[in-house]
């Protein structure tokens, strides 16, 4: 399976790694310091949706806010945990015979964020939310290119958001996953401005799961390798540049 894609423009934001600047440096060098301070400038998004996003919520629109976009955008939102803390919260709640947050439980369901978004913006294309274990952001950017294959004449934004998982979860989480919000713009057809990129999907020849996908996925559109590639036990997603 083999289906191209140009990567209009994208933005990330992870503790430390608040500009293109920061991108770039780390790309250089690989050094920083992971942690879960999660506190991104979102003062410019409406007062209404800062009120509604937990951390990992606005960590998810300063990226998405950050793309440059000429016209509406389907959306795809992917992540493997999600709003875990948010959940833990609730279910501390019942557990405790304490009412259960309207909107606590609102900002809870997987595509939350994805429908805080398309209300913010105004954007009343589909939208659509994505989790799939460690190859959440695979799955989520084979949906993106997916559905820009079916509807040529209009981009997708994916973006892809992760924290790590509560202490009362951490026996069950995974130390890839690093605190991280990406999205990318991906348009049809070639262009003479941006990347053109093939992506592809195979049987794995080996398991090489040892970073994060998605924060390998950024150092490798920084930097200028022609190929990238990221493999669970059952699936080796690939790029390639064109």
């Amino acid at each position: 399976m083999s289906l191209n894609f140009t990567l209009k423009s994208w933005s990330a934001w992870s503790p430390g790694l608040d500009t293109p600047a920061d991108w770039s440096s780390w790309a250089a060098t690989s050094e920083r310091k992971i942690s879960d301070d999660v506190n991104p400038n979102v003062r410019d998004l409406p007062m209404m949706l800062r009120r509604r996003l937990s951390p990992l919520g606005r960590m998810a629109m300063r990226a998405a806010h950050d793309v440059k976009q000429d016209t509406m955008p389907h959306l795809v939102f992917s992540s493997r945990y999600g709003e875990t803390s948010q959940t833990l919260k609730l279910l501390q709640s019942l557990a405790q015979n304490e009412p259960v947050s309207p909107a606590g439980f609102s900002t809870s369901v997987h595509n939350a964020l994805a429908g805080l978004l398309s209300i913010s913006s105004k954007n009343n294309l589909p939208h659509t939310a994505i989790s799939s274990g460690k190859a959440s952001f695979c799955a989520g950017l084979l949906e993106a290119i997916c559905q820009l294959d079916e509807t040529p004449e209009t981009p997708v934004l994916l973006v892809h958001y992760d924290l790590h998982l509560p202490e009362f979860y951490a026996p069950f989480g995974d130390d890839t996953v690093e605190p991280l919000a990406l999205a990318l713009l991906l348009e049809n057809g070639p262009s003479n401005e941006e990347e053109f990129f093939s992506f592809n999907l195979t049987k794995p020849k080996a398991c090489n799961n040892l970073e994060d996908p998605a924060m390998n996925f950024i150092h490798y559109i920084i930097g200028a390798e022609e190929n990238w590639s990221w493999s669970d036990e059952t699936t080796e997603w690939s790029c390639s540049r064109l």
